[in-house]
């Protein structure tokens, strides 16, 4: 059963990966090539080893990059030494819910 209700969670209290519709990658609003994620990633891990990482997907992204993404985040621990304890992919209905509490169109 899905969940109406989105996670709480905070923009700043996580580490916000969007894979955009042509492919390209943004981590925190910055565009970043696939190989660029980790070190970046274990940097913000460093400060706070608990921060979900939240990986969300434009609705014309295709599913290749987002696997593609979240293969290179799982490849954490033995890539840069440290493990992503969440990866937390949102689902649409739940992009929405965030984007209408946000008073977002």
């Amino acid at each position: 059963e899905e969940s109406t209700t989105p996670p709480e969670i905070k923009q700043e209290e996580s580490i916000d990966v969007f894979v955009t519709a042509s492919g390209a990658i943004e981590v925190d609003g910055k565009l970043m090539a696939l190989e660029q994620i980790l070190p970046y990633v274990g940097e913000r891990l460093k400060q706070n080893p608990d921060k979900p990482v939240i990986l969300r997907t434009d609705p014309q992204a295709t599913y290749g990059d987002m696997i593609r993404v979240f293969d290179e985040l799982r490849r954490a621990p033995d890539e840069i030494g440290i493990e992503i304890k969440t990866i937390s992919i949102p689902t649409r209905r739940e992009i929405e819910n965030i984007w209408s509490m946000l008073g977002i169109s």
